[in-house]
């Protein structure tokens, strides 16, 4: 839910709102200005006790906010980019998320062609039964082409800022963006992306466990498992720590301690044939639908 503002009166409106909807989190969006940051952050530490955050590491971090929702993204400052136009960063943009509480929701969208160096991703049901037909497209496009040594060099180059922030004693859970990027997918090849690029097993399973709960503020209840903790488990065909790739292969999950069968949500979705004969259109209608659906909603990453 989002909205635009010109007024305290208004905003105030909205937070209100949020308040009775009882919000996990409140994000400013890159054209809000830093009064508008600053009360939302204020309103969410006082009244929600939640987290709160943007796209700016600066302002945001100077005006109460918690958390940037990517290292680079959509922003419409001449100043605070944290990352140059070769993708690199700069000394202090690591002091900022080690030497303090702010936190990193690291979204790599470099790491999409990794899905050419498995082709066979395109293939899985929850692809070709689950997802939008612009995103089955989008995937099937992905596949088709192994990832070249510039577009691995590029997402290396994203993956050690990462690296160095965690090295530091930062925070950095990975996240998605939709629809920038077809999200349950993009979650494994970013995972993929940081377990190639160097991190352990382990090391990369901690940005999708105990560190989003850290960096949200939900890691007495979340994050590990502990007696007395939610029971929010995924179940894997595999053994992650021997074959990082069996991640994907997700047999069931448990939320709050509730069971949900991988094959009887995909069941619930019609087969792939008669998927696309309910949407119609080619895959070269679907692909320019994902990309104006992308830069109507953002920016277009030109995929």
């Amino acid at each position: 839910m989002g909205r635009a503002h010109r007024t305290r009166e208004g905003l105030r409106r909205s937070l209100d709102r949020a308040a009775a909807l009882d919000w996990d989190f409140v994000k400013t969006y890159v054209r809000a200005p830093g009064w508008i940051m600053e009360e939302a952050a204020r309103f969410a530490h006082d009244k929600l006790g939640v987290r709160s955050g943007s796209h700016l590491c600066t302002p945001g971090i100077q005006l109460g906010q918690d958390l940037t929702t990517h290292l680079q993204a959509t922003q419409r400052l001449e100043f605070g980019h944290v990352t140059t136009g070769t993708g690199r960063a700069e000394q202090d943009v690591t002091e900022i998320y080690t030497a303090s509480d702010f936190r990193l929701i690291a979204t790599p969208f470099a790491a999409q062609p990794l899905v050419g160096a498995d082709p066979s991703l395109a293939q899985d049901e929850r692809v070709t039964r689950l997802m939008p037909p612009w995103d089955t497209a989008l995937v099937r496009q992905l596949a088709g082409a192994p990832p070249t040594d510039a577009q691995l060099a590029t997402l290396r180059t994203e993956i050690d800022i990462y690296r160095r922030i965690l090295a530091g004693g930062g925070v950095v859970a990975l996240g998605t963006d939709q629809p920038l990027a077809p999200v349950g997918l993009h979650l494994h090849v970013g995972l993929r992306a940081l377990h190639r690029f160097g991190m352990s097993p382990a090391e990369a399973l901690r940005t999708v466990t105990v560190l989003p709960a850290r960096a949200f503020g939900a890691d007495r209840d979340l994050g590990t498992l502990e007696v007395g903790k939610l029971a929010d488990l995924t179940v894997v065909d595999g053994d992650p720590f021997t074959d990082f790739d069996s991640l994907v292969r997700t047999v069931s999950v448990l939320r709050g301690g509730v069971p949900f069968e991988q094959r009887k949500l995909v069941e619930a979705f019609p087969a792939p044939a008669g998927a696309r004969a309910a949407h119609g259109g080619s895959a070269e209608h679907w692909l320019e639908v994902g990309r104006q659906l992308r830069r109507d909603g953002c920016c277009d990453l030109h995929i």
